[in-house]
């Protein structure tokens, strides 16, 4: 049976009917046999939720964040599944090793949902190489460098700079 005539209530008589307002909506319909059904469905809308889990940030590789979205929602669902501590409930702990988008959906009531999106840039912390084990005469010394791009240096001899004199064996 396949309908062959829809009317609303407002009398259009497309199949399909786009609305954006509550109320109580019916259709009429007939099938090729004139067979009529009918059927109401009332809509309410729900203001809008706001549900955040905060601003785009940047994590170091192995790392992790927490992220908590806002509360209030009966439940919480977290994709993608990705280095994430769970995927549902309102707090999580992420610690990605590239570049990831999560989102959480954020369930009201039933069929009341909201979301939001982060974005976490995963930086790589570019590699420290201090060269080839060396070696030198008593009384001479060589200087190492870690690199540069470093916010913090701290090596065994307690400097915390980027360069540092070797004077000792070790």
């Amino acid at each position: 049976n396949r309908f062959m005539r829809y009317e609303w209530q407002d009398a259009t008589t497309d199949s399909v009917l786009s609305i954006n307002q509550p109320g109580l909506y019916w259709v009429k319909v007939t099938d090729s046999c004139s067979n009529i059904w009918m059927d109401t469905i009332v809509v309410s809308l729900a203001p809008p939720v706001p549900l955040s889990i905060g601003k785009d940030t940047s994590i170091c590789v192995k790392d992790s964040i927490q992220l908590s979205a806002t509360p209030g929602f009966q439940s919480y669902q977290w994709n993608p599944p990705y280095q994430v501590s769970a995927t549902s409930g309102r707090s999580v702990i992420v610690n990605p090793l590239v570049d990831t988008a999560y989102t959480v959906i954020g369930e009201m009531s039933p069929g009341c949902v909201a979301y939001d999106t982060i974005r976490i840039t995963v930086h790589a912390a570019p590699p420290v190489n201090l060269g080839a084990d060396t070696s030198f005469c008593d009384g001479d010394s060589i200087t190492l460098n870690a690199g540069s791009g470093f916010s913090l240096y701290a090596w065994n001899t307690g400097a915390s700079s980027q360069f540092v004199s070797a004077k000792d064996k070790g």
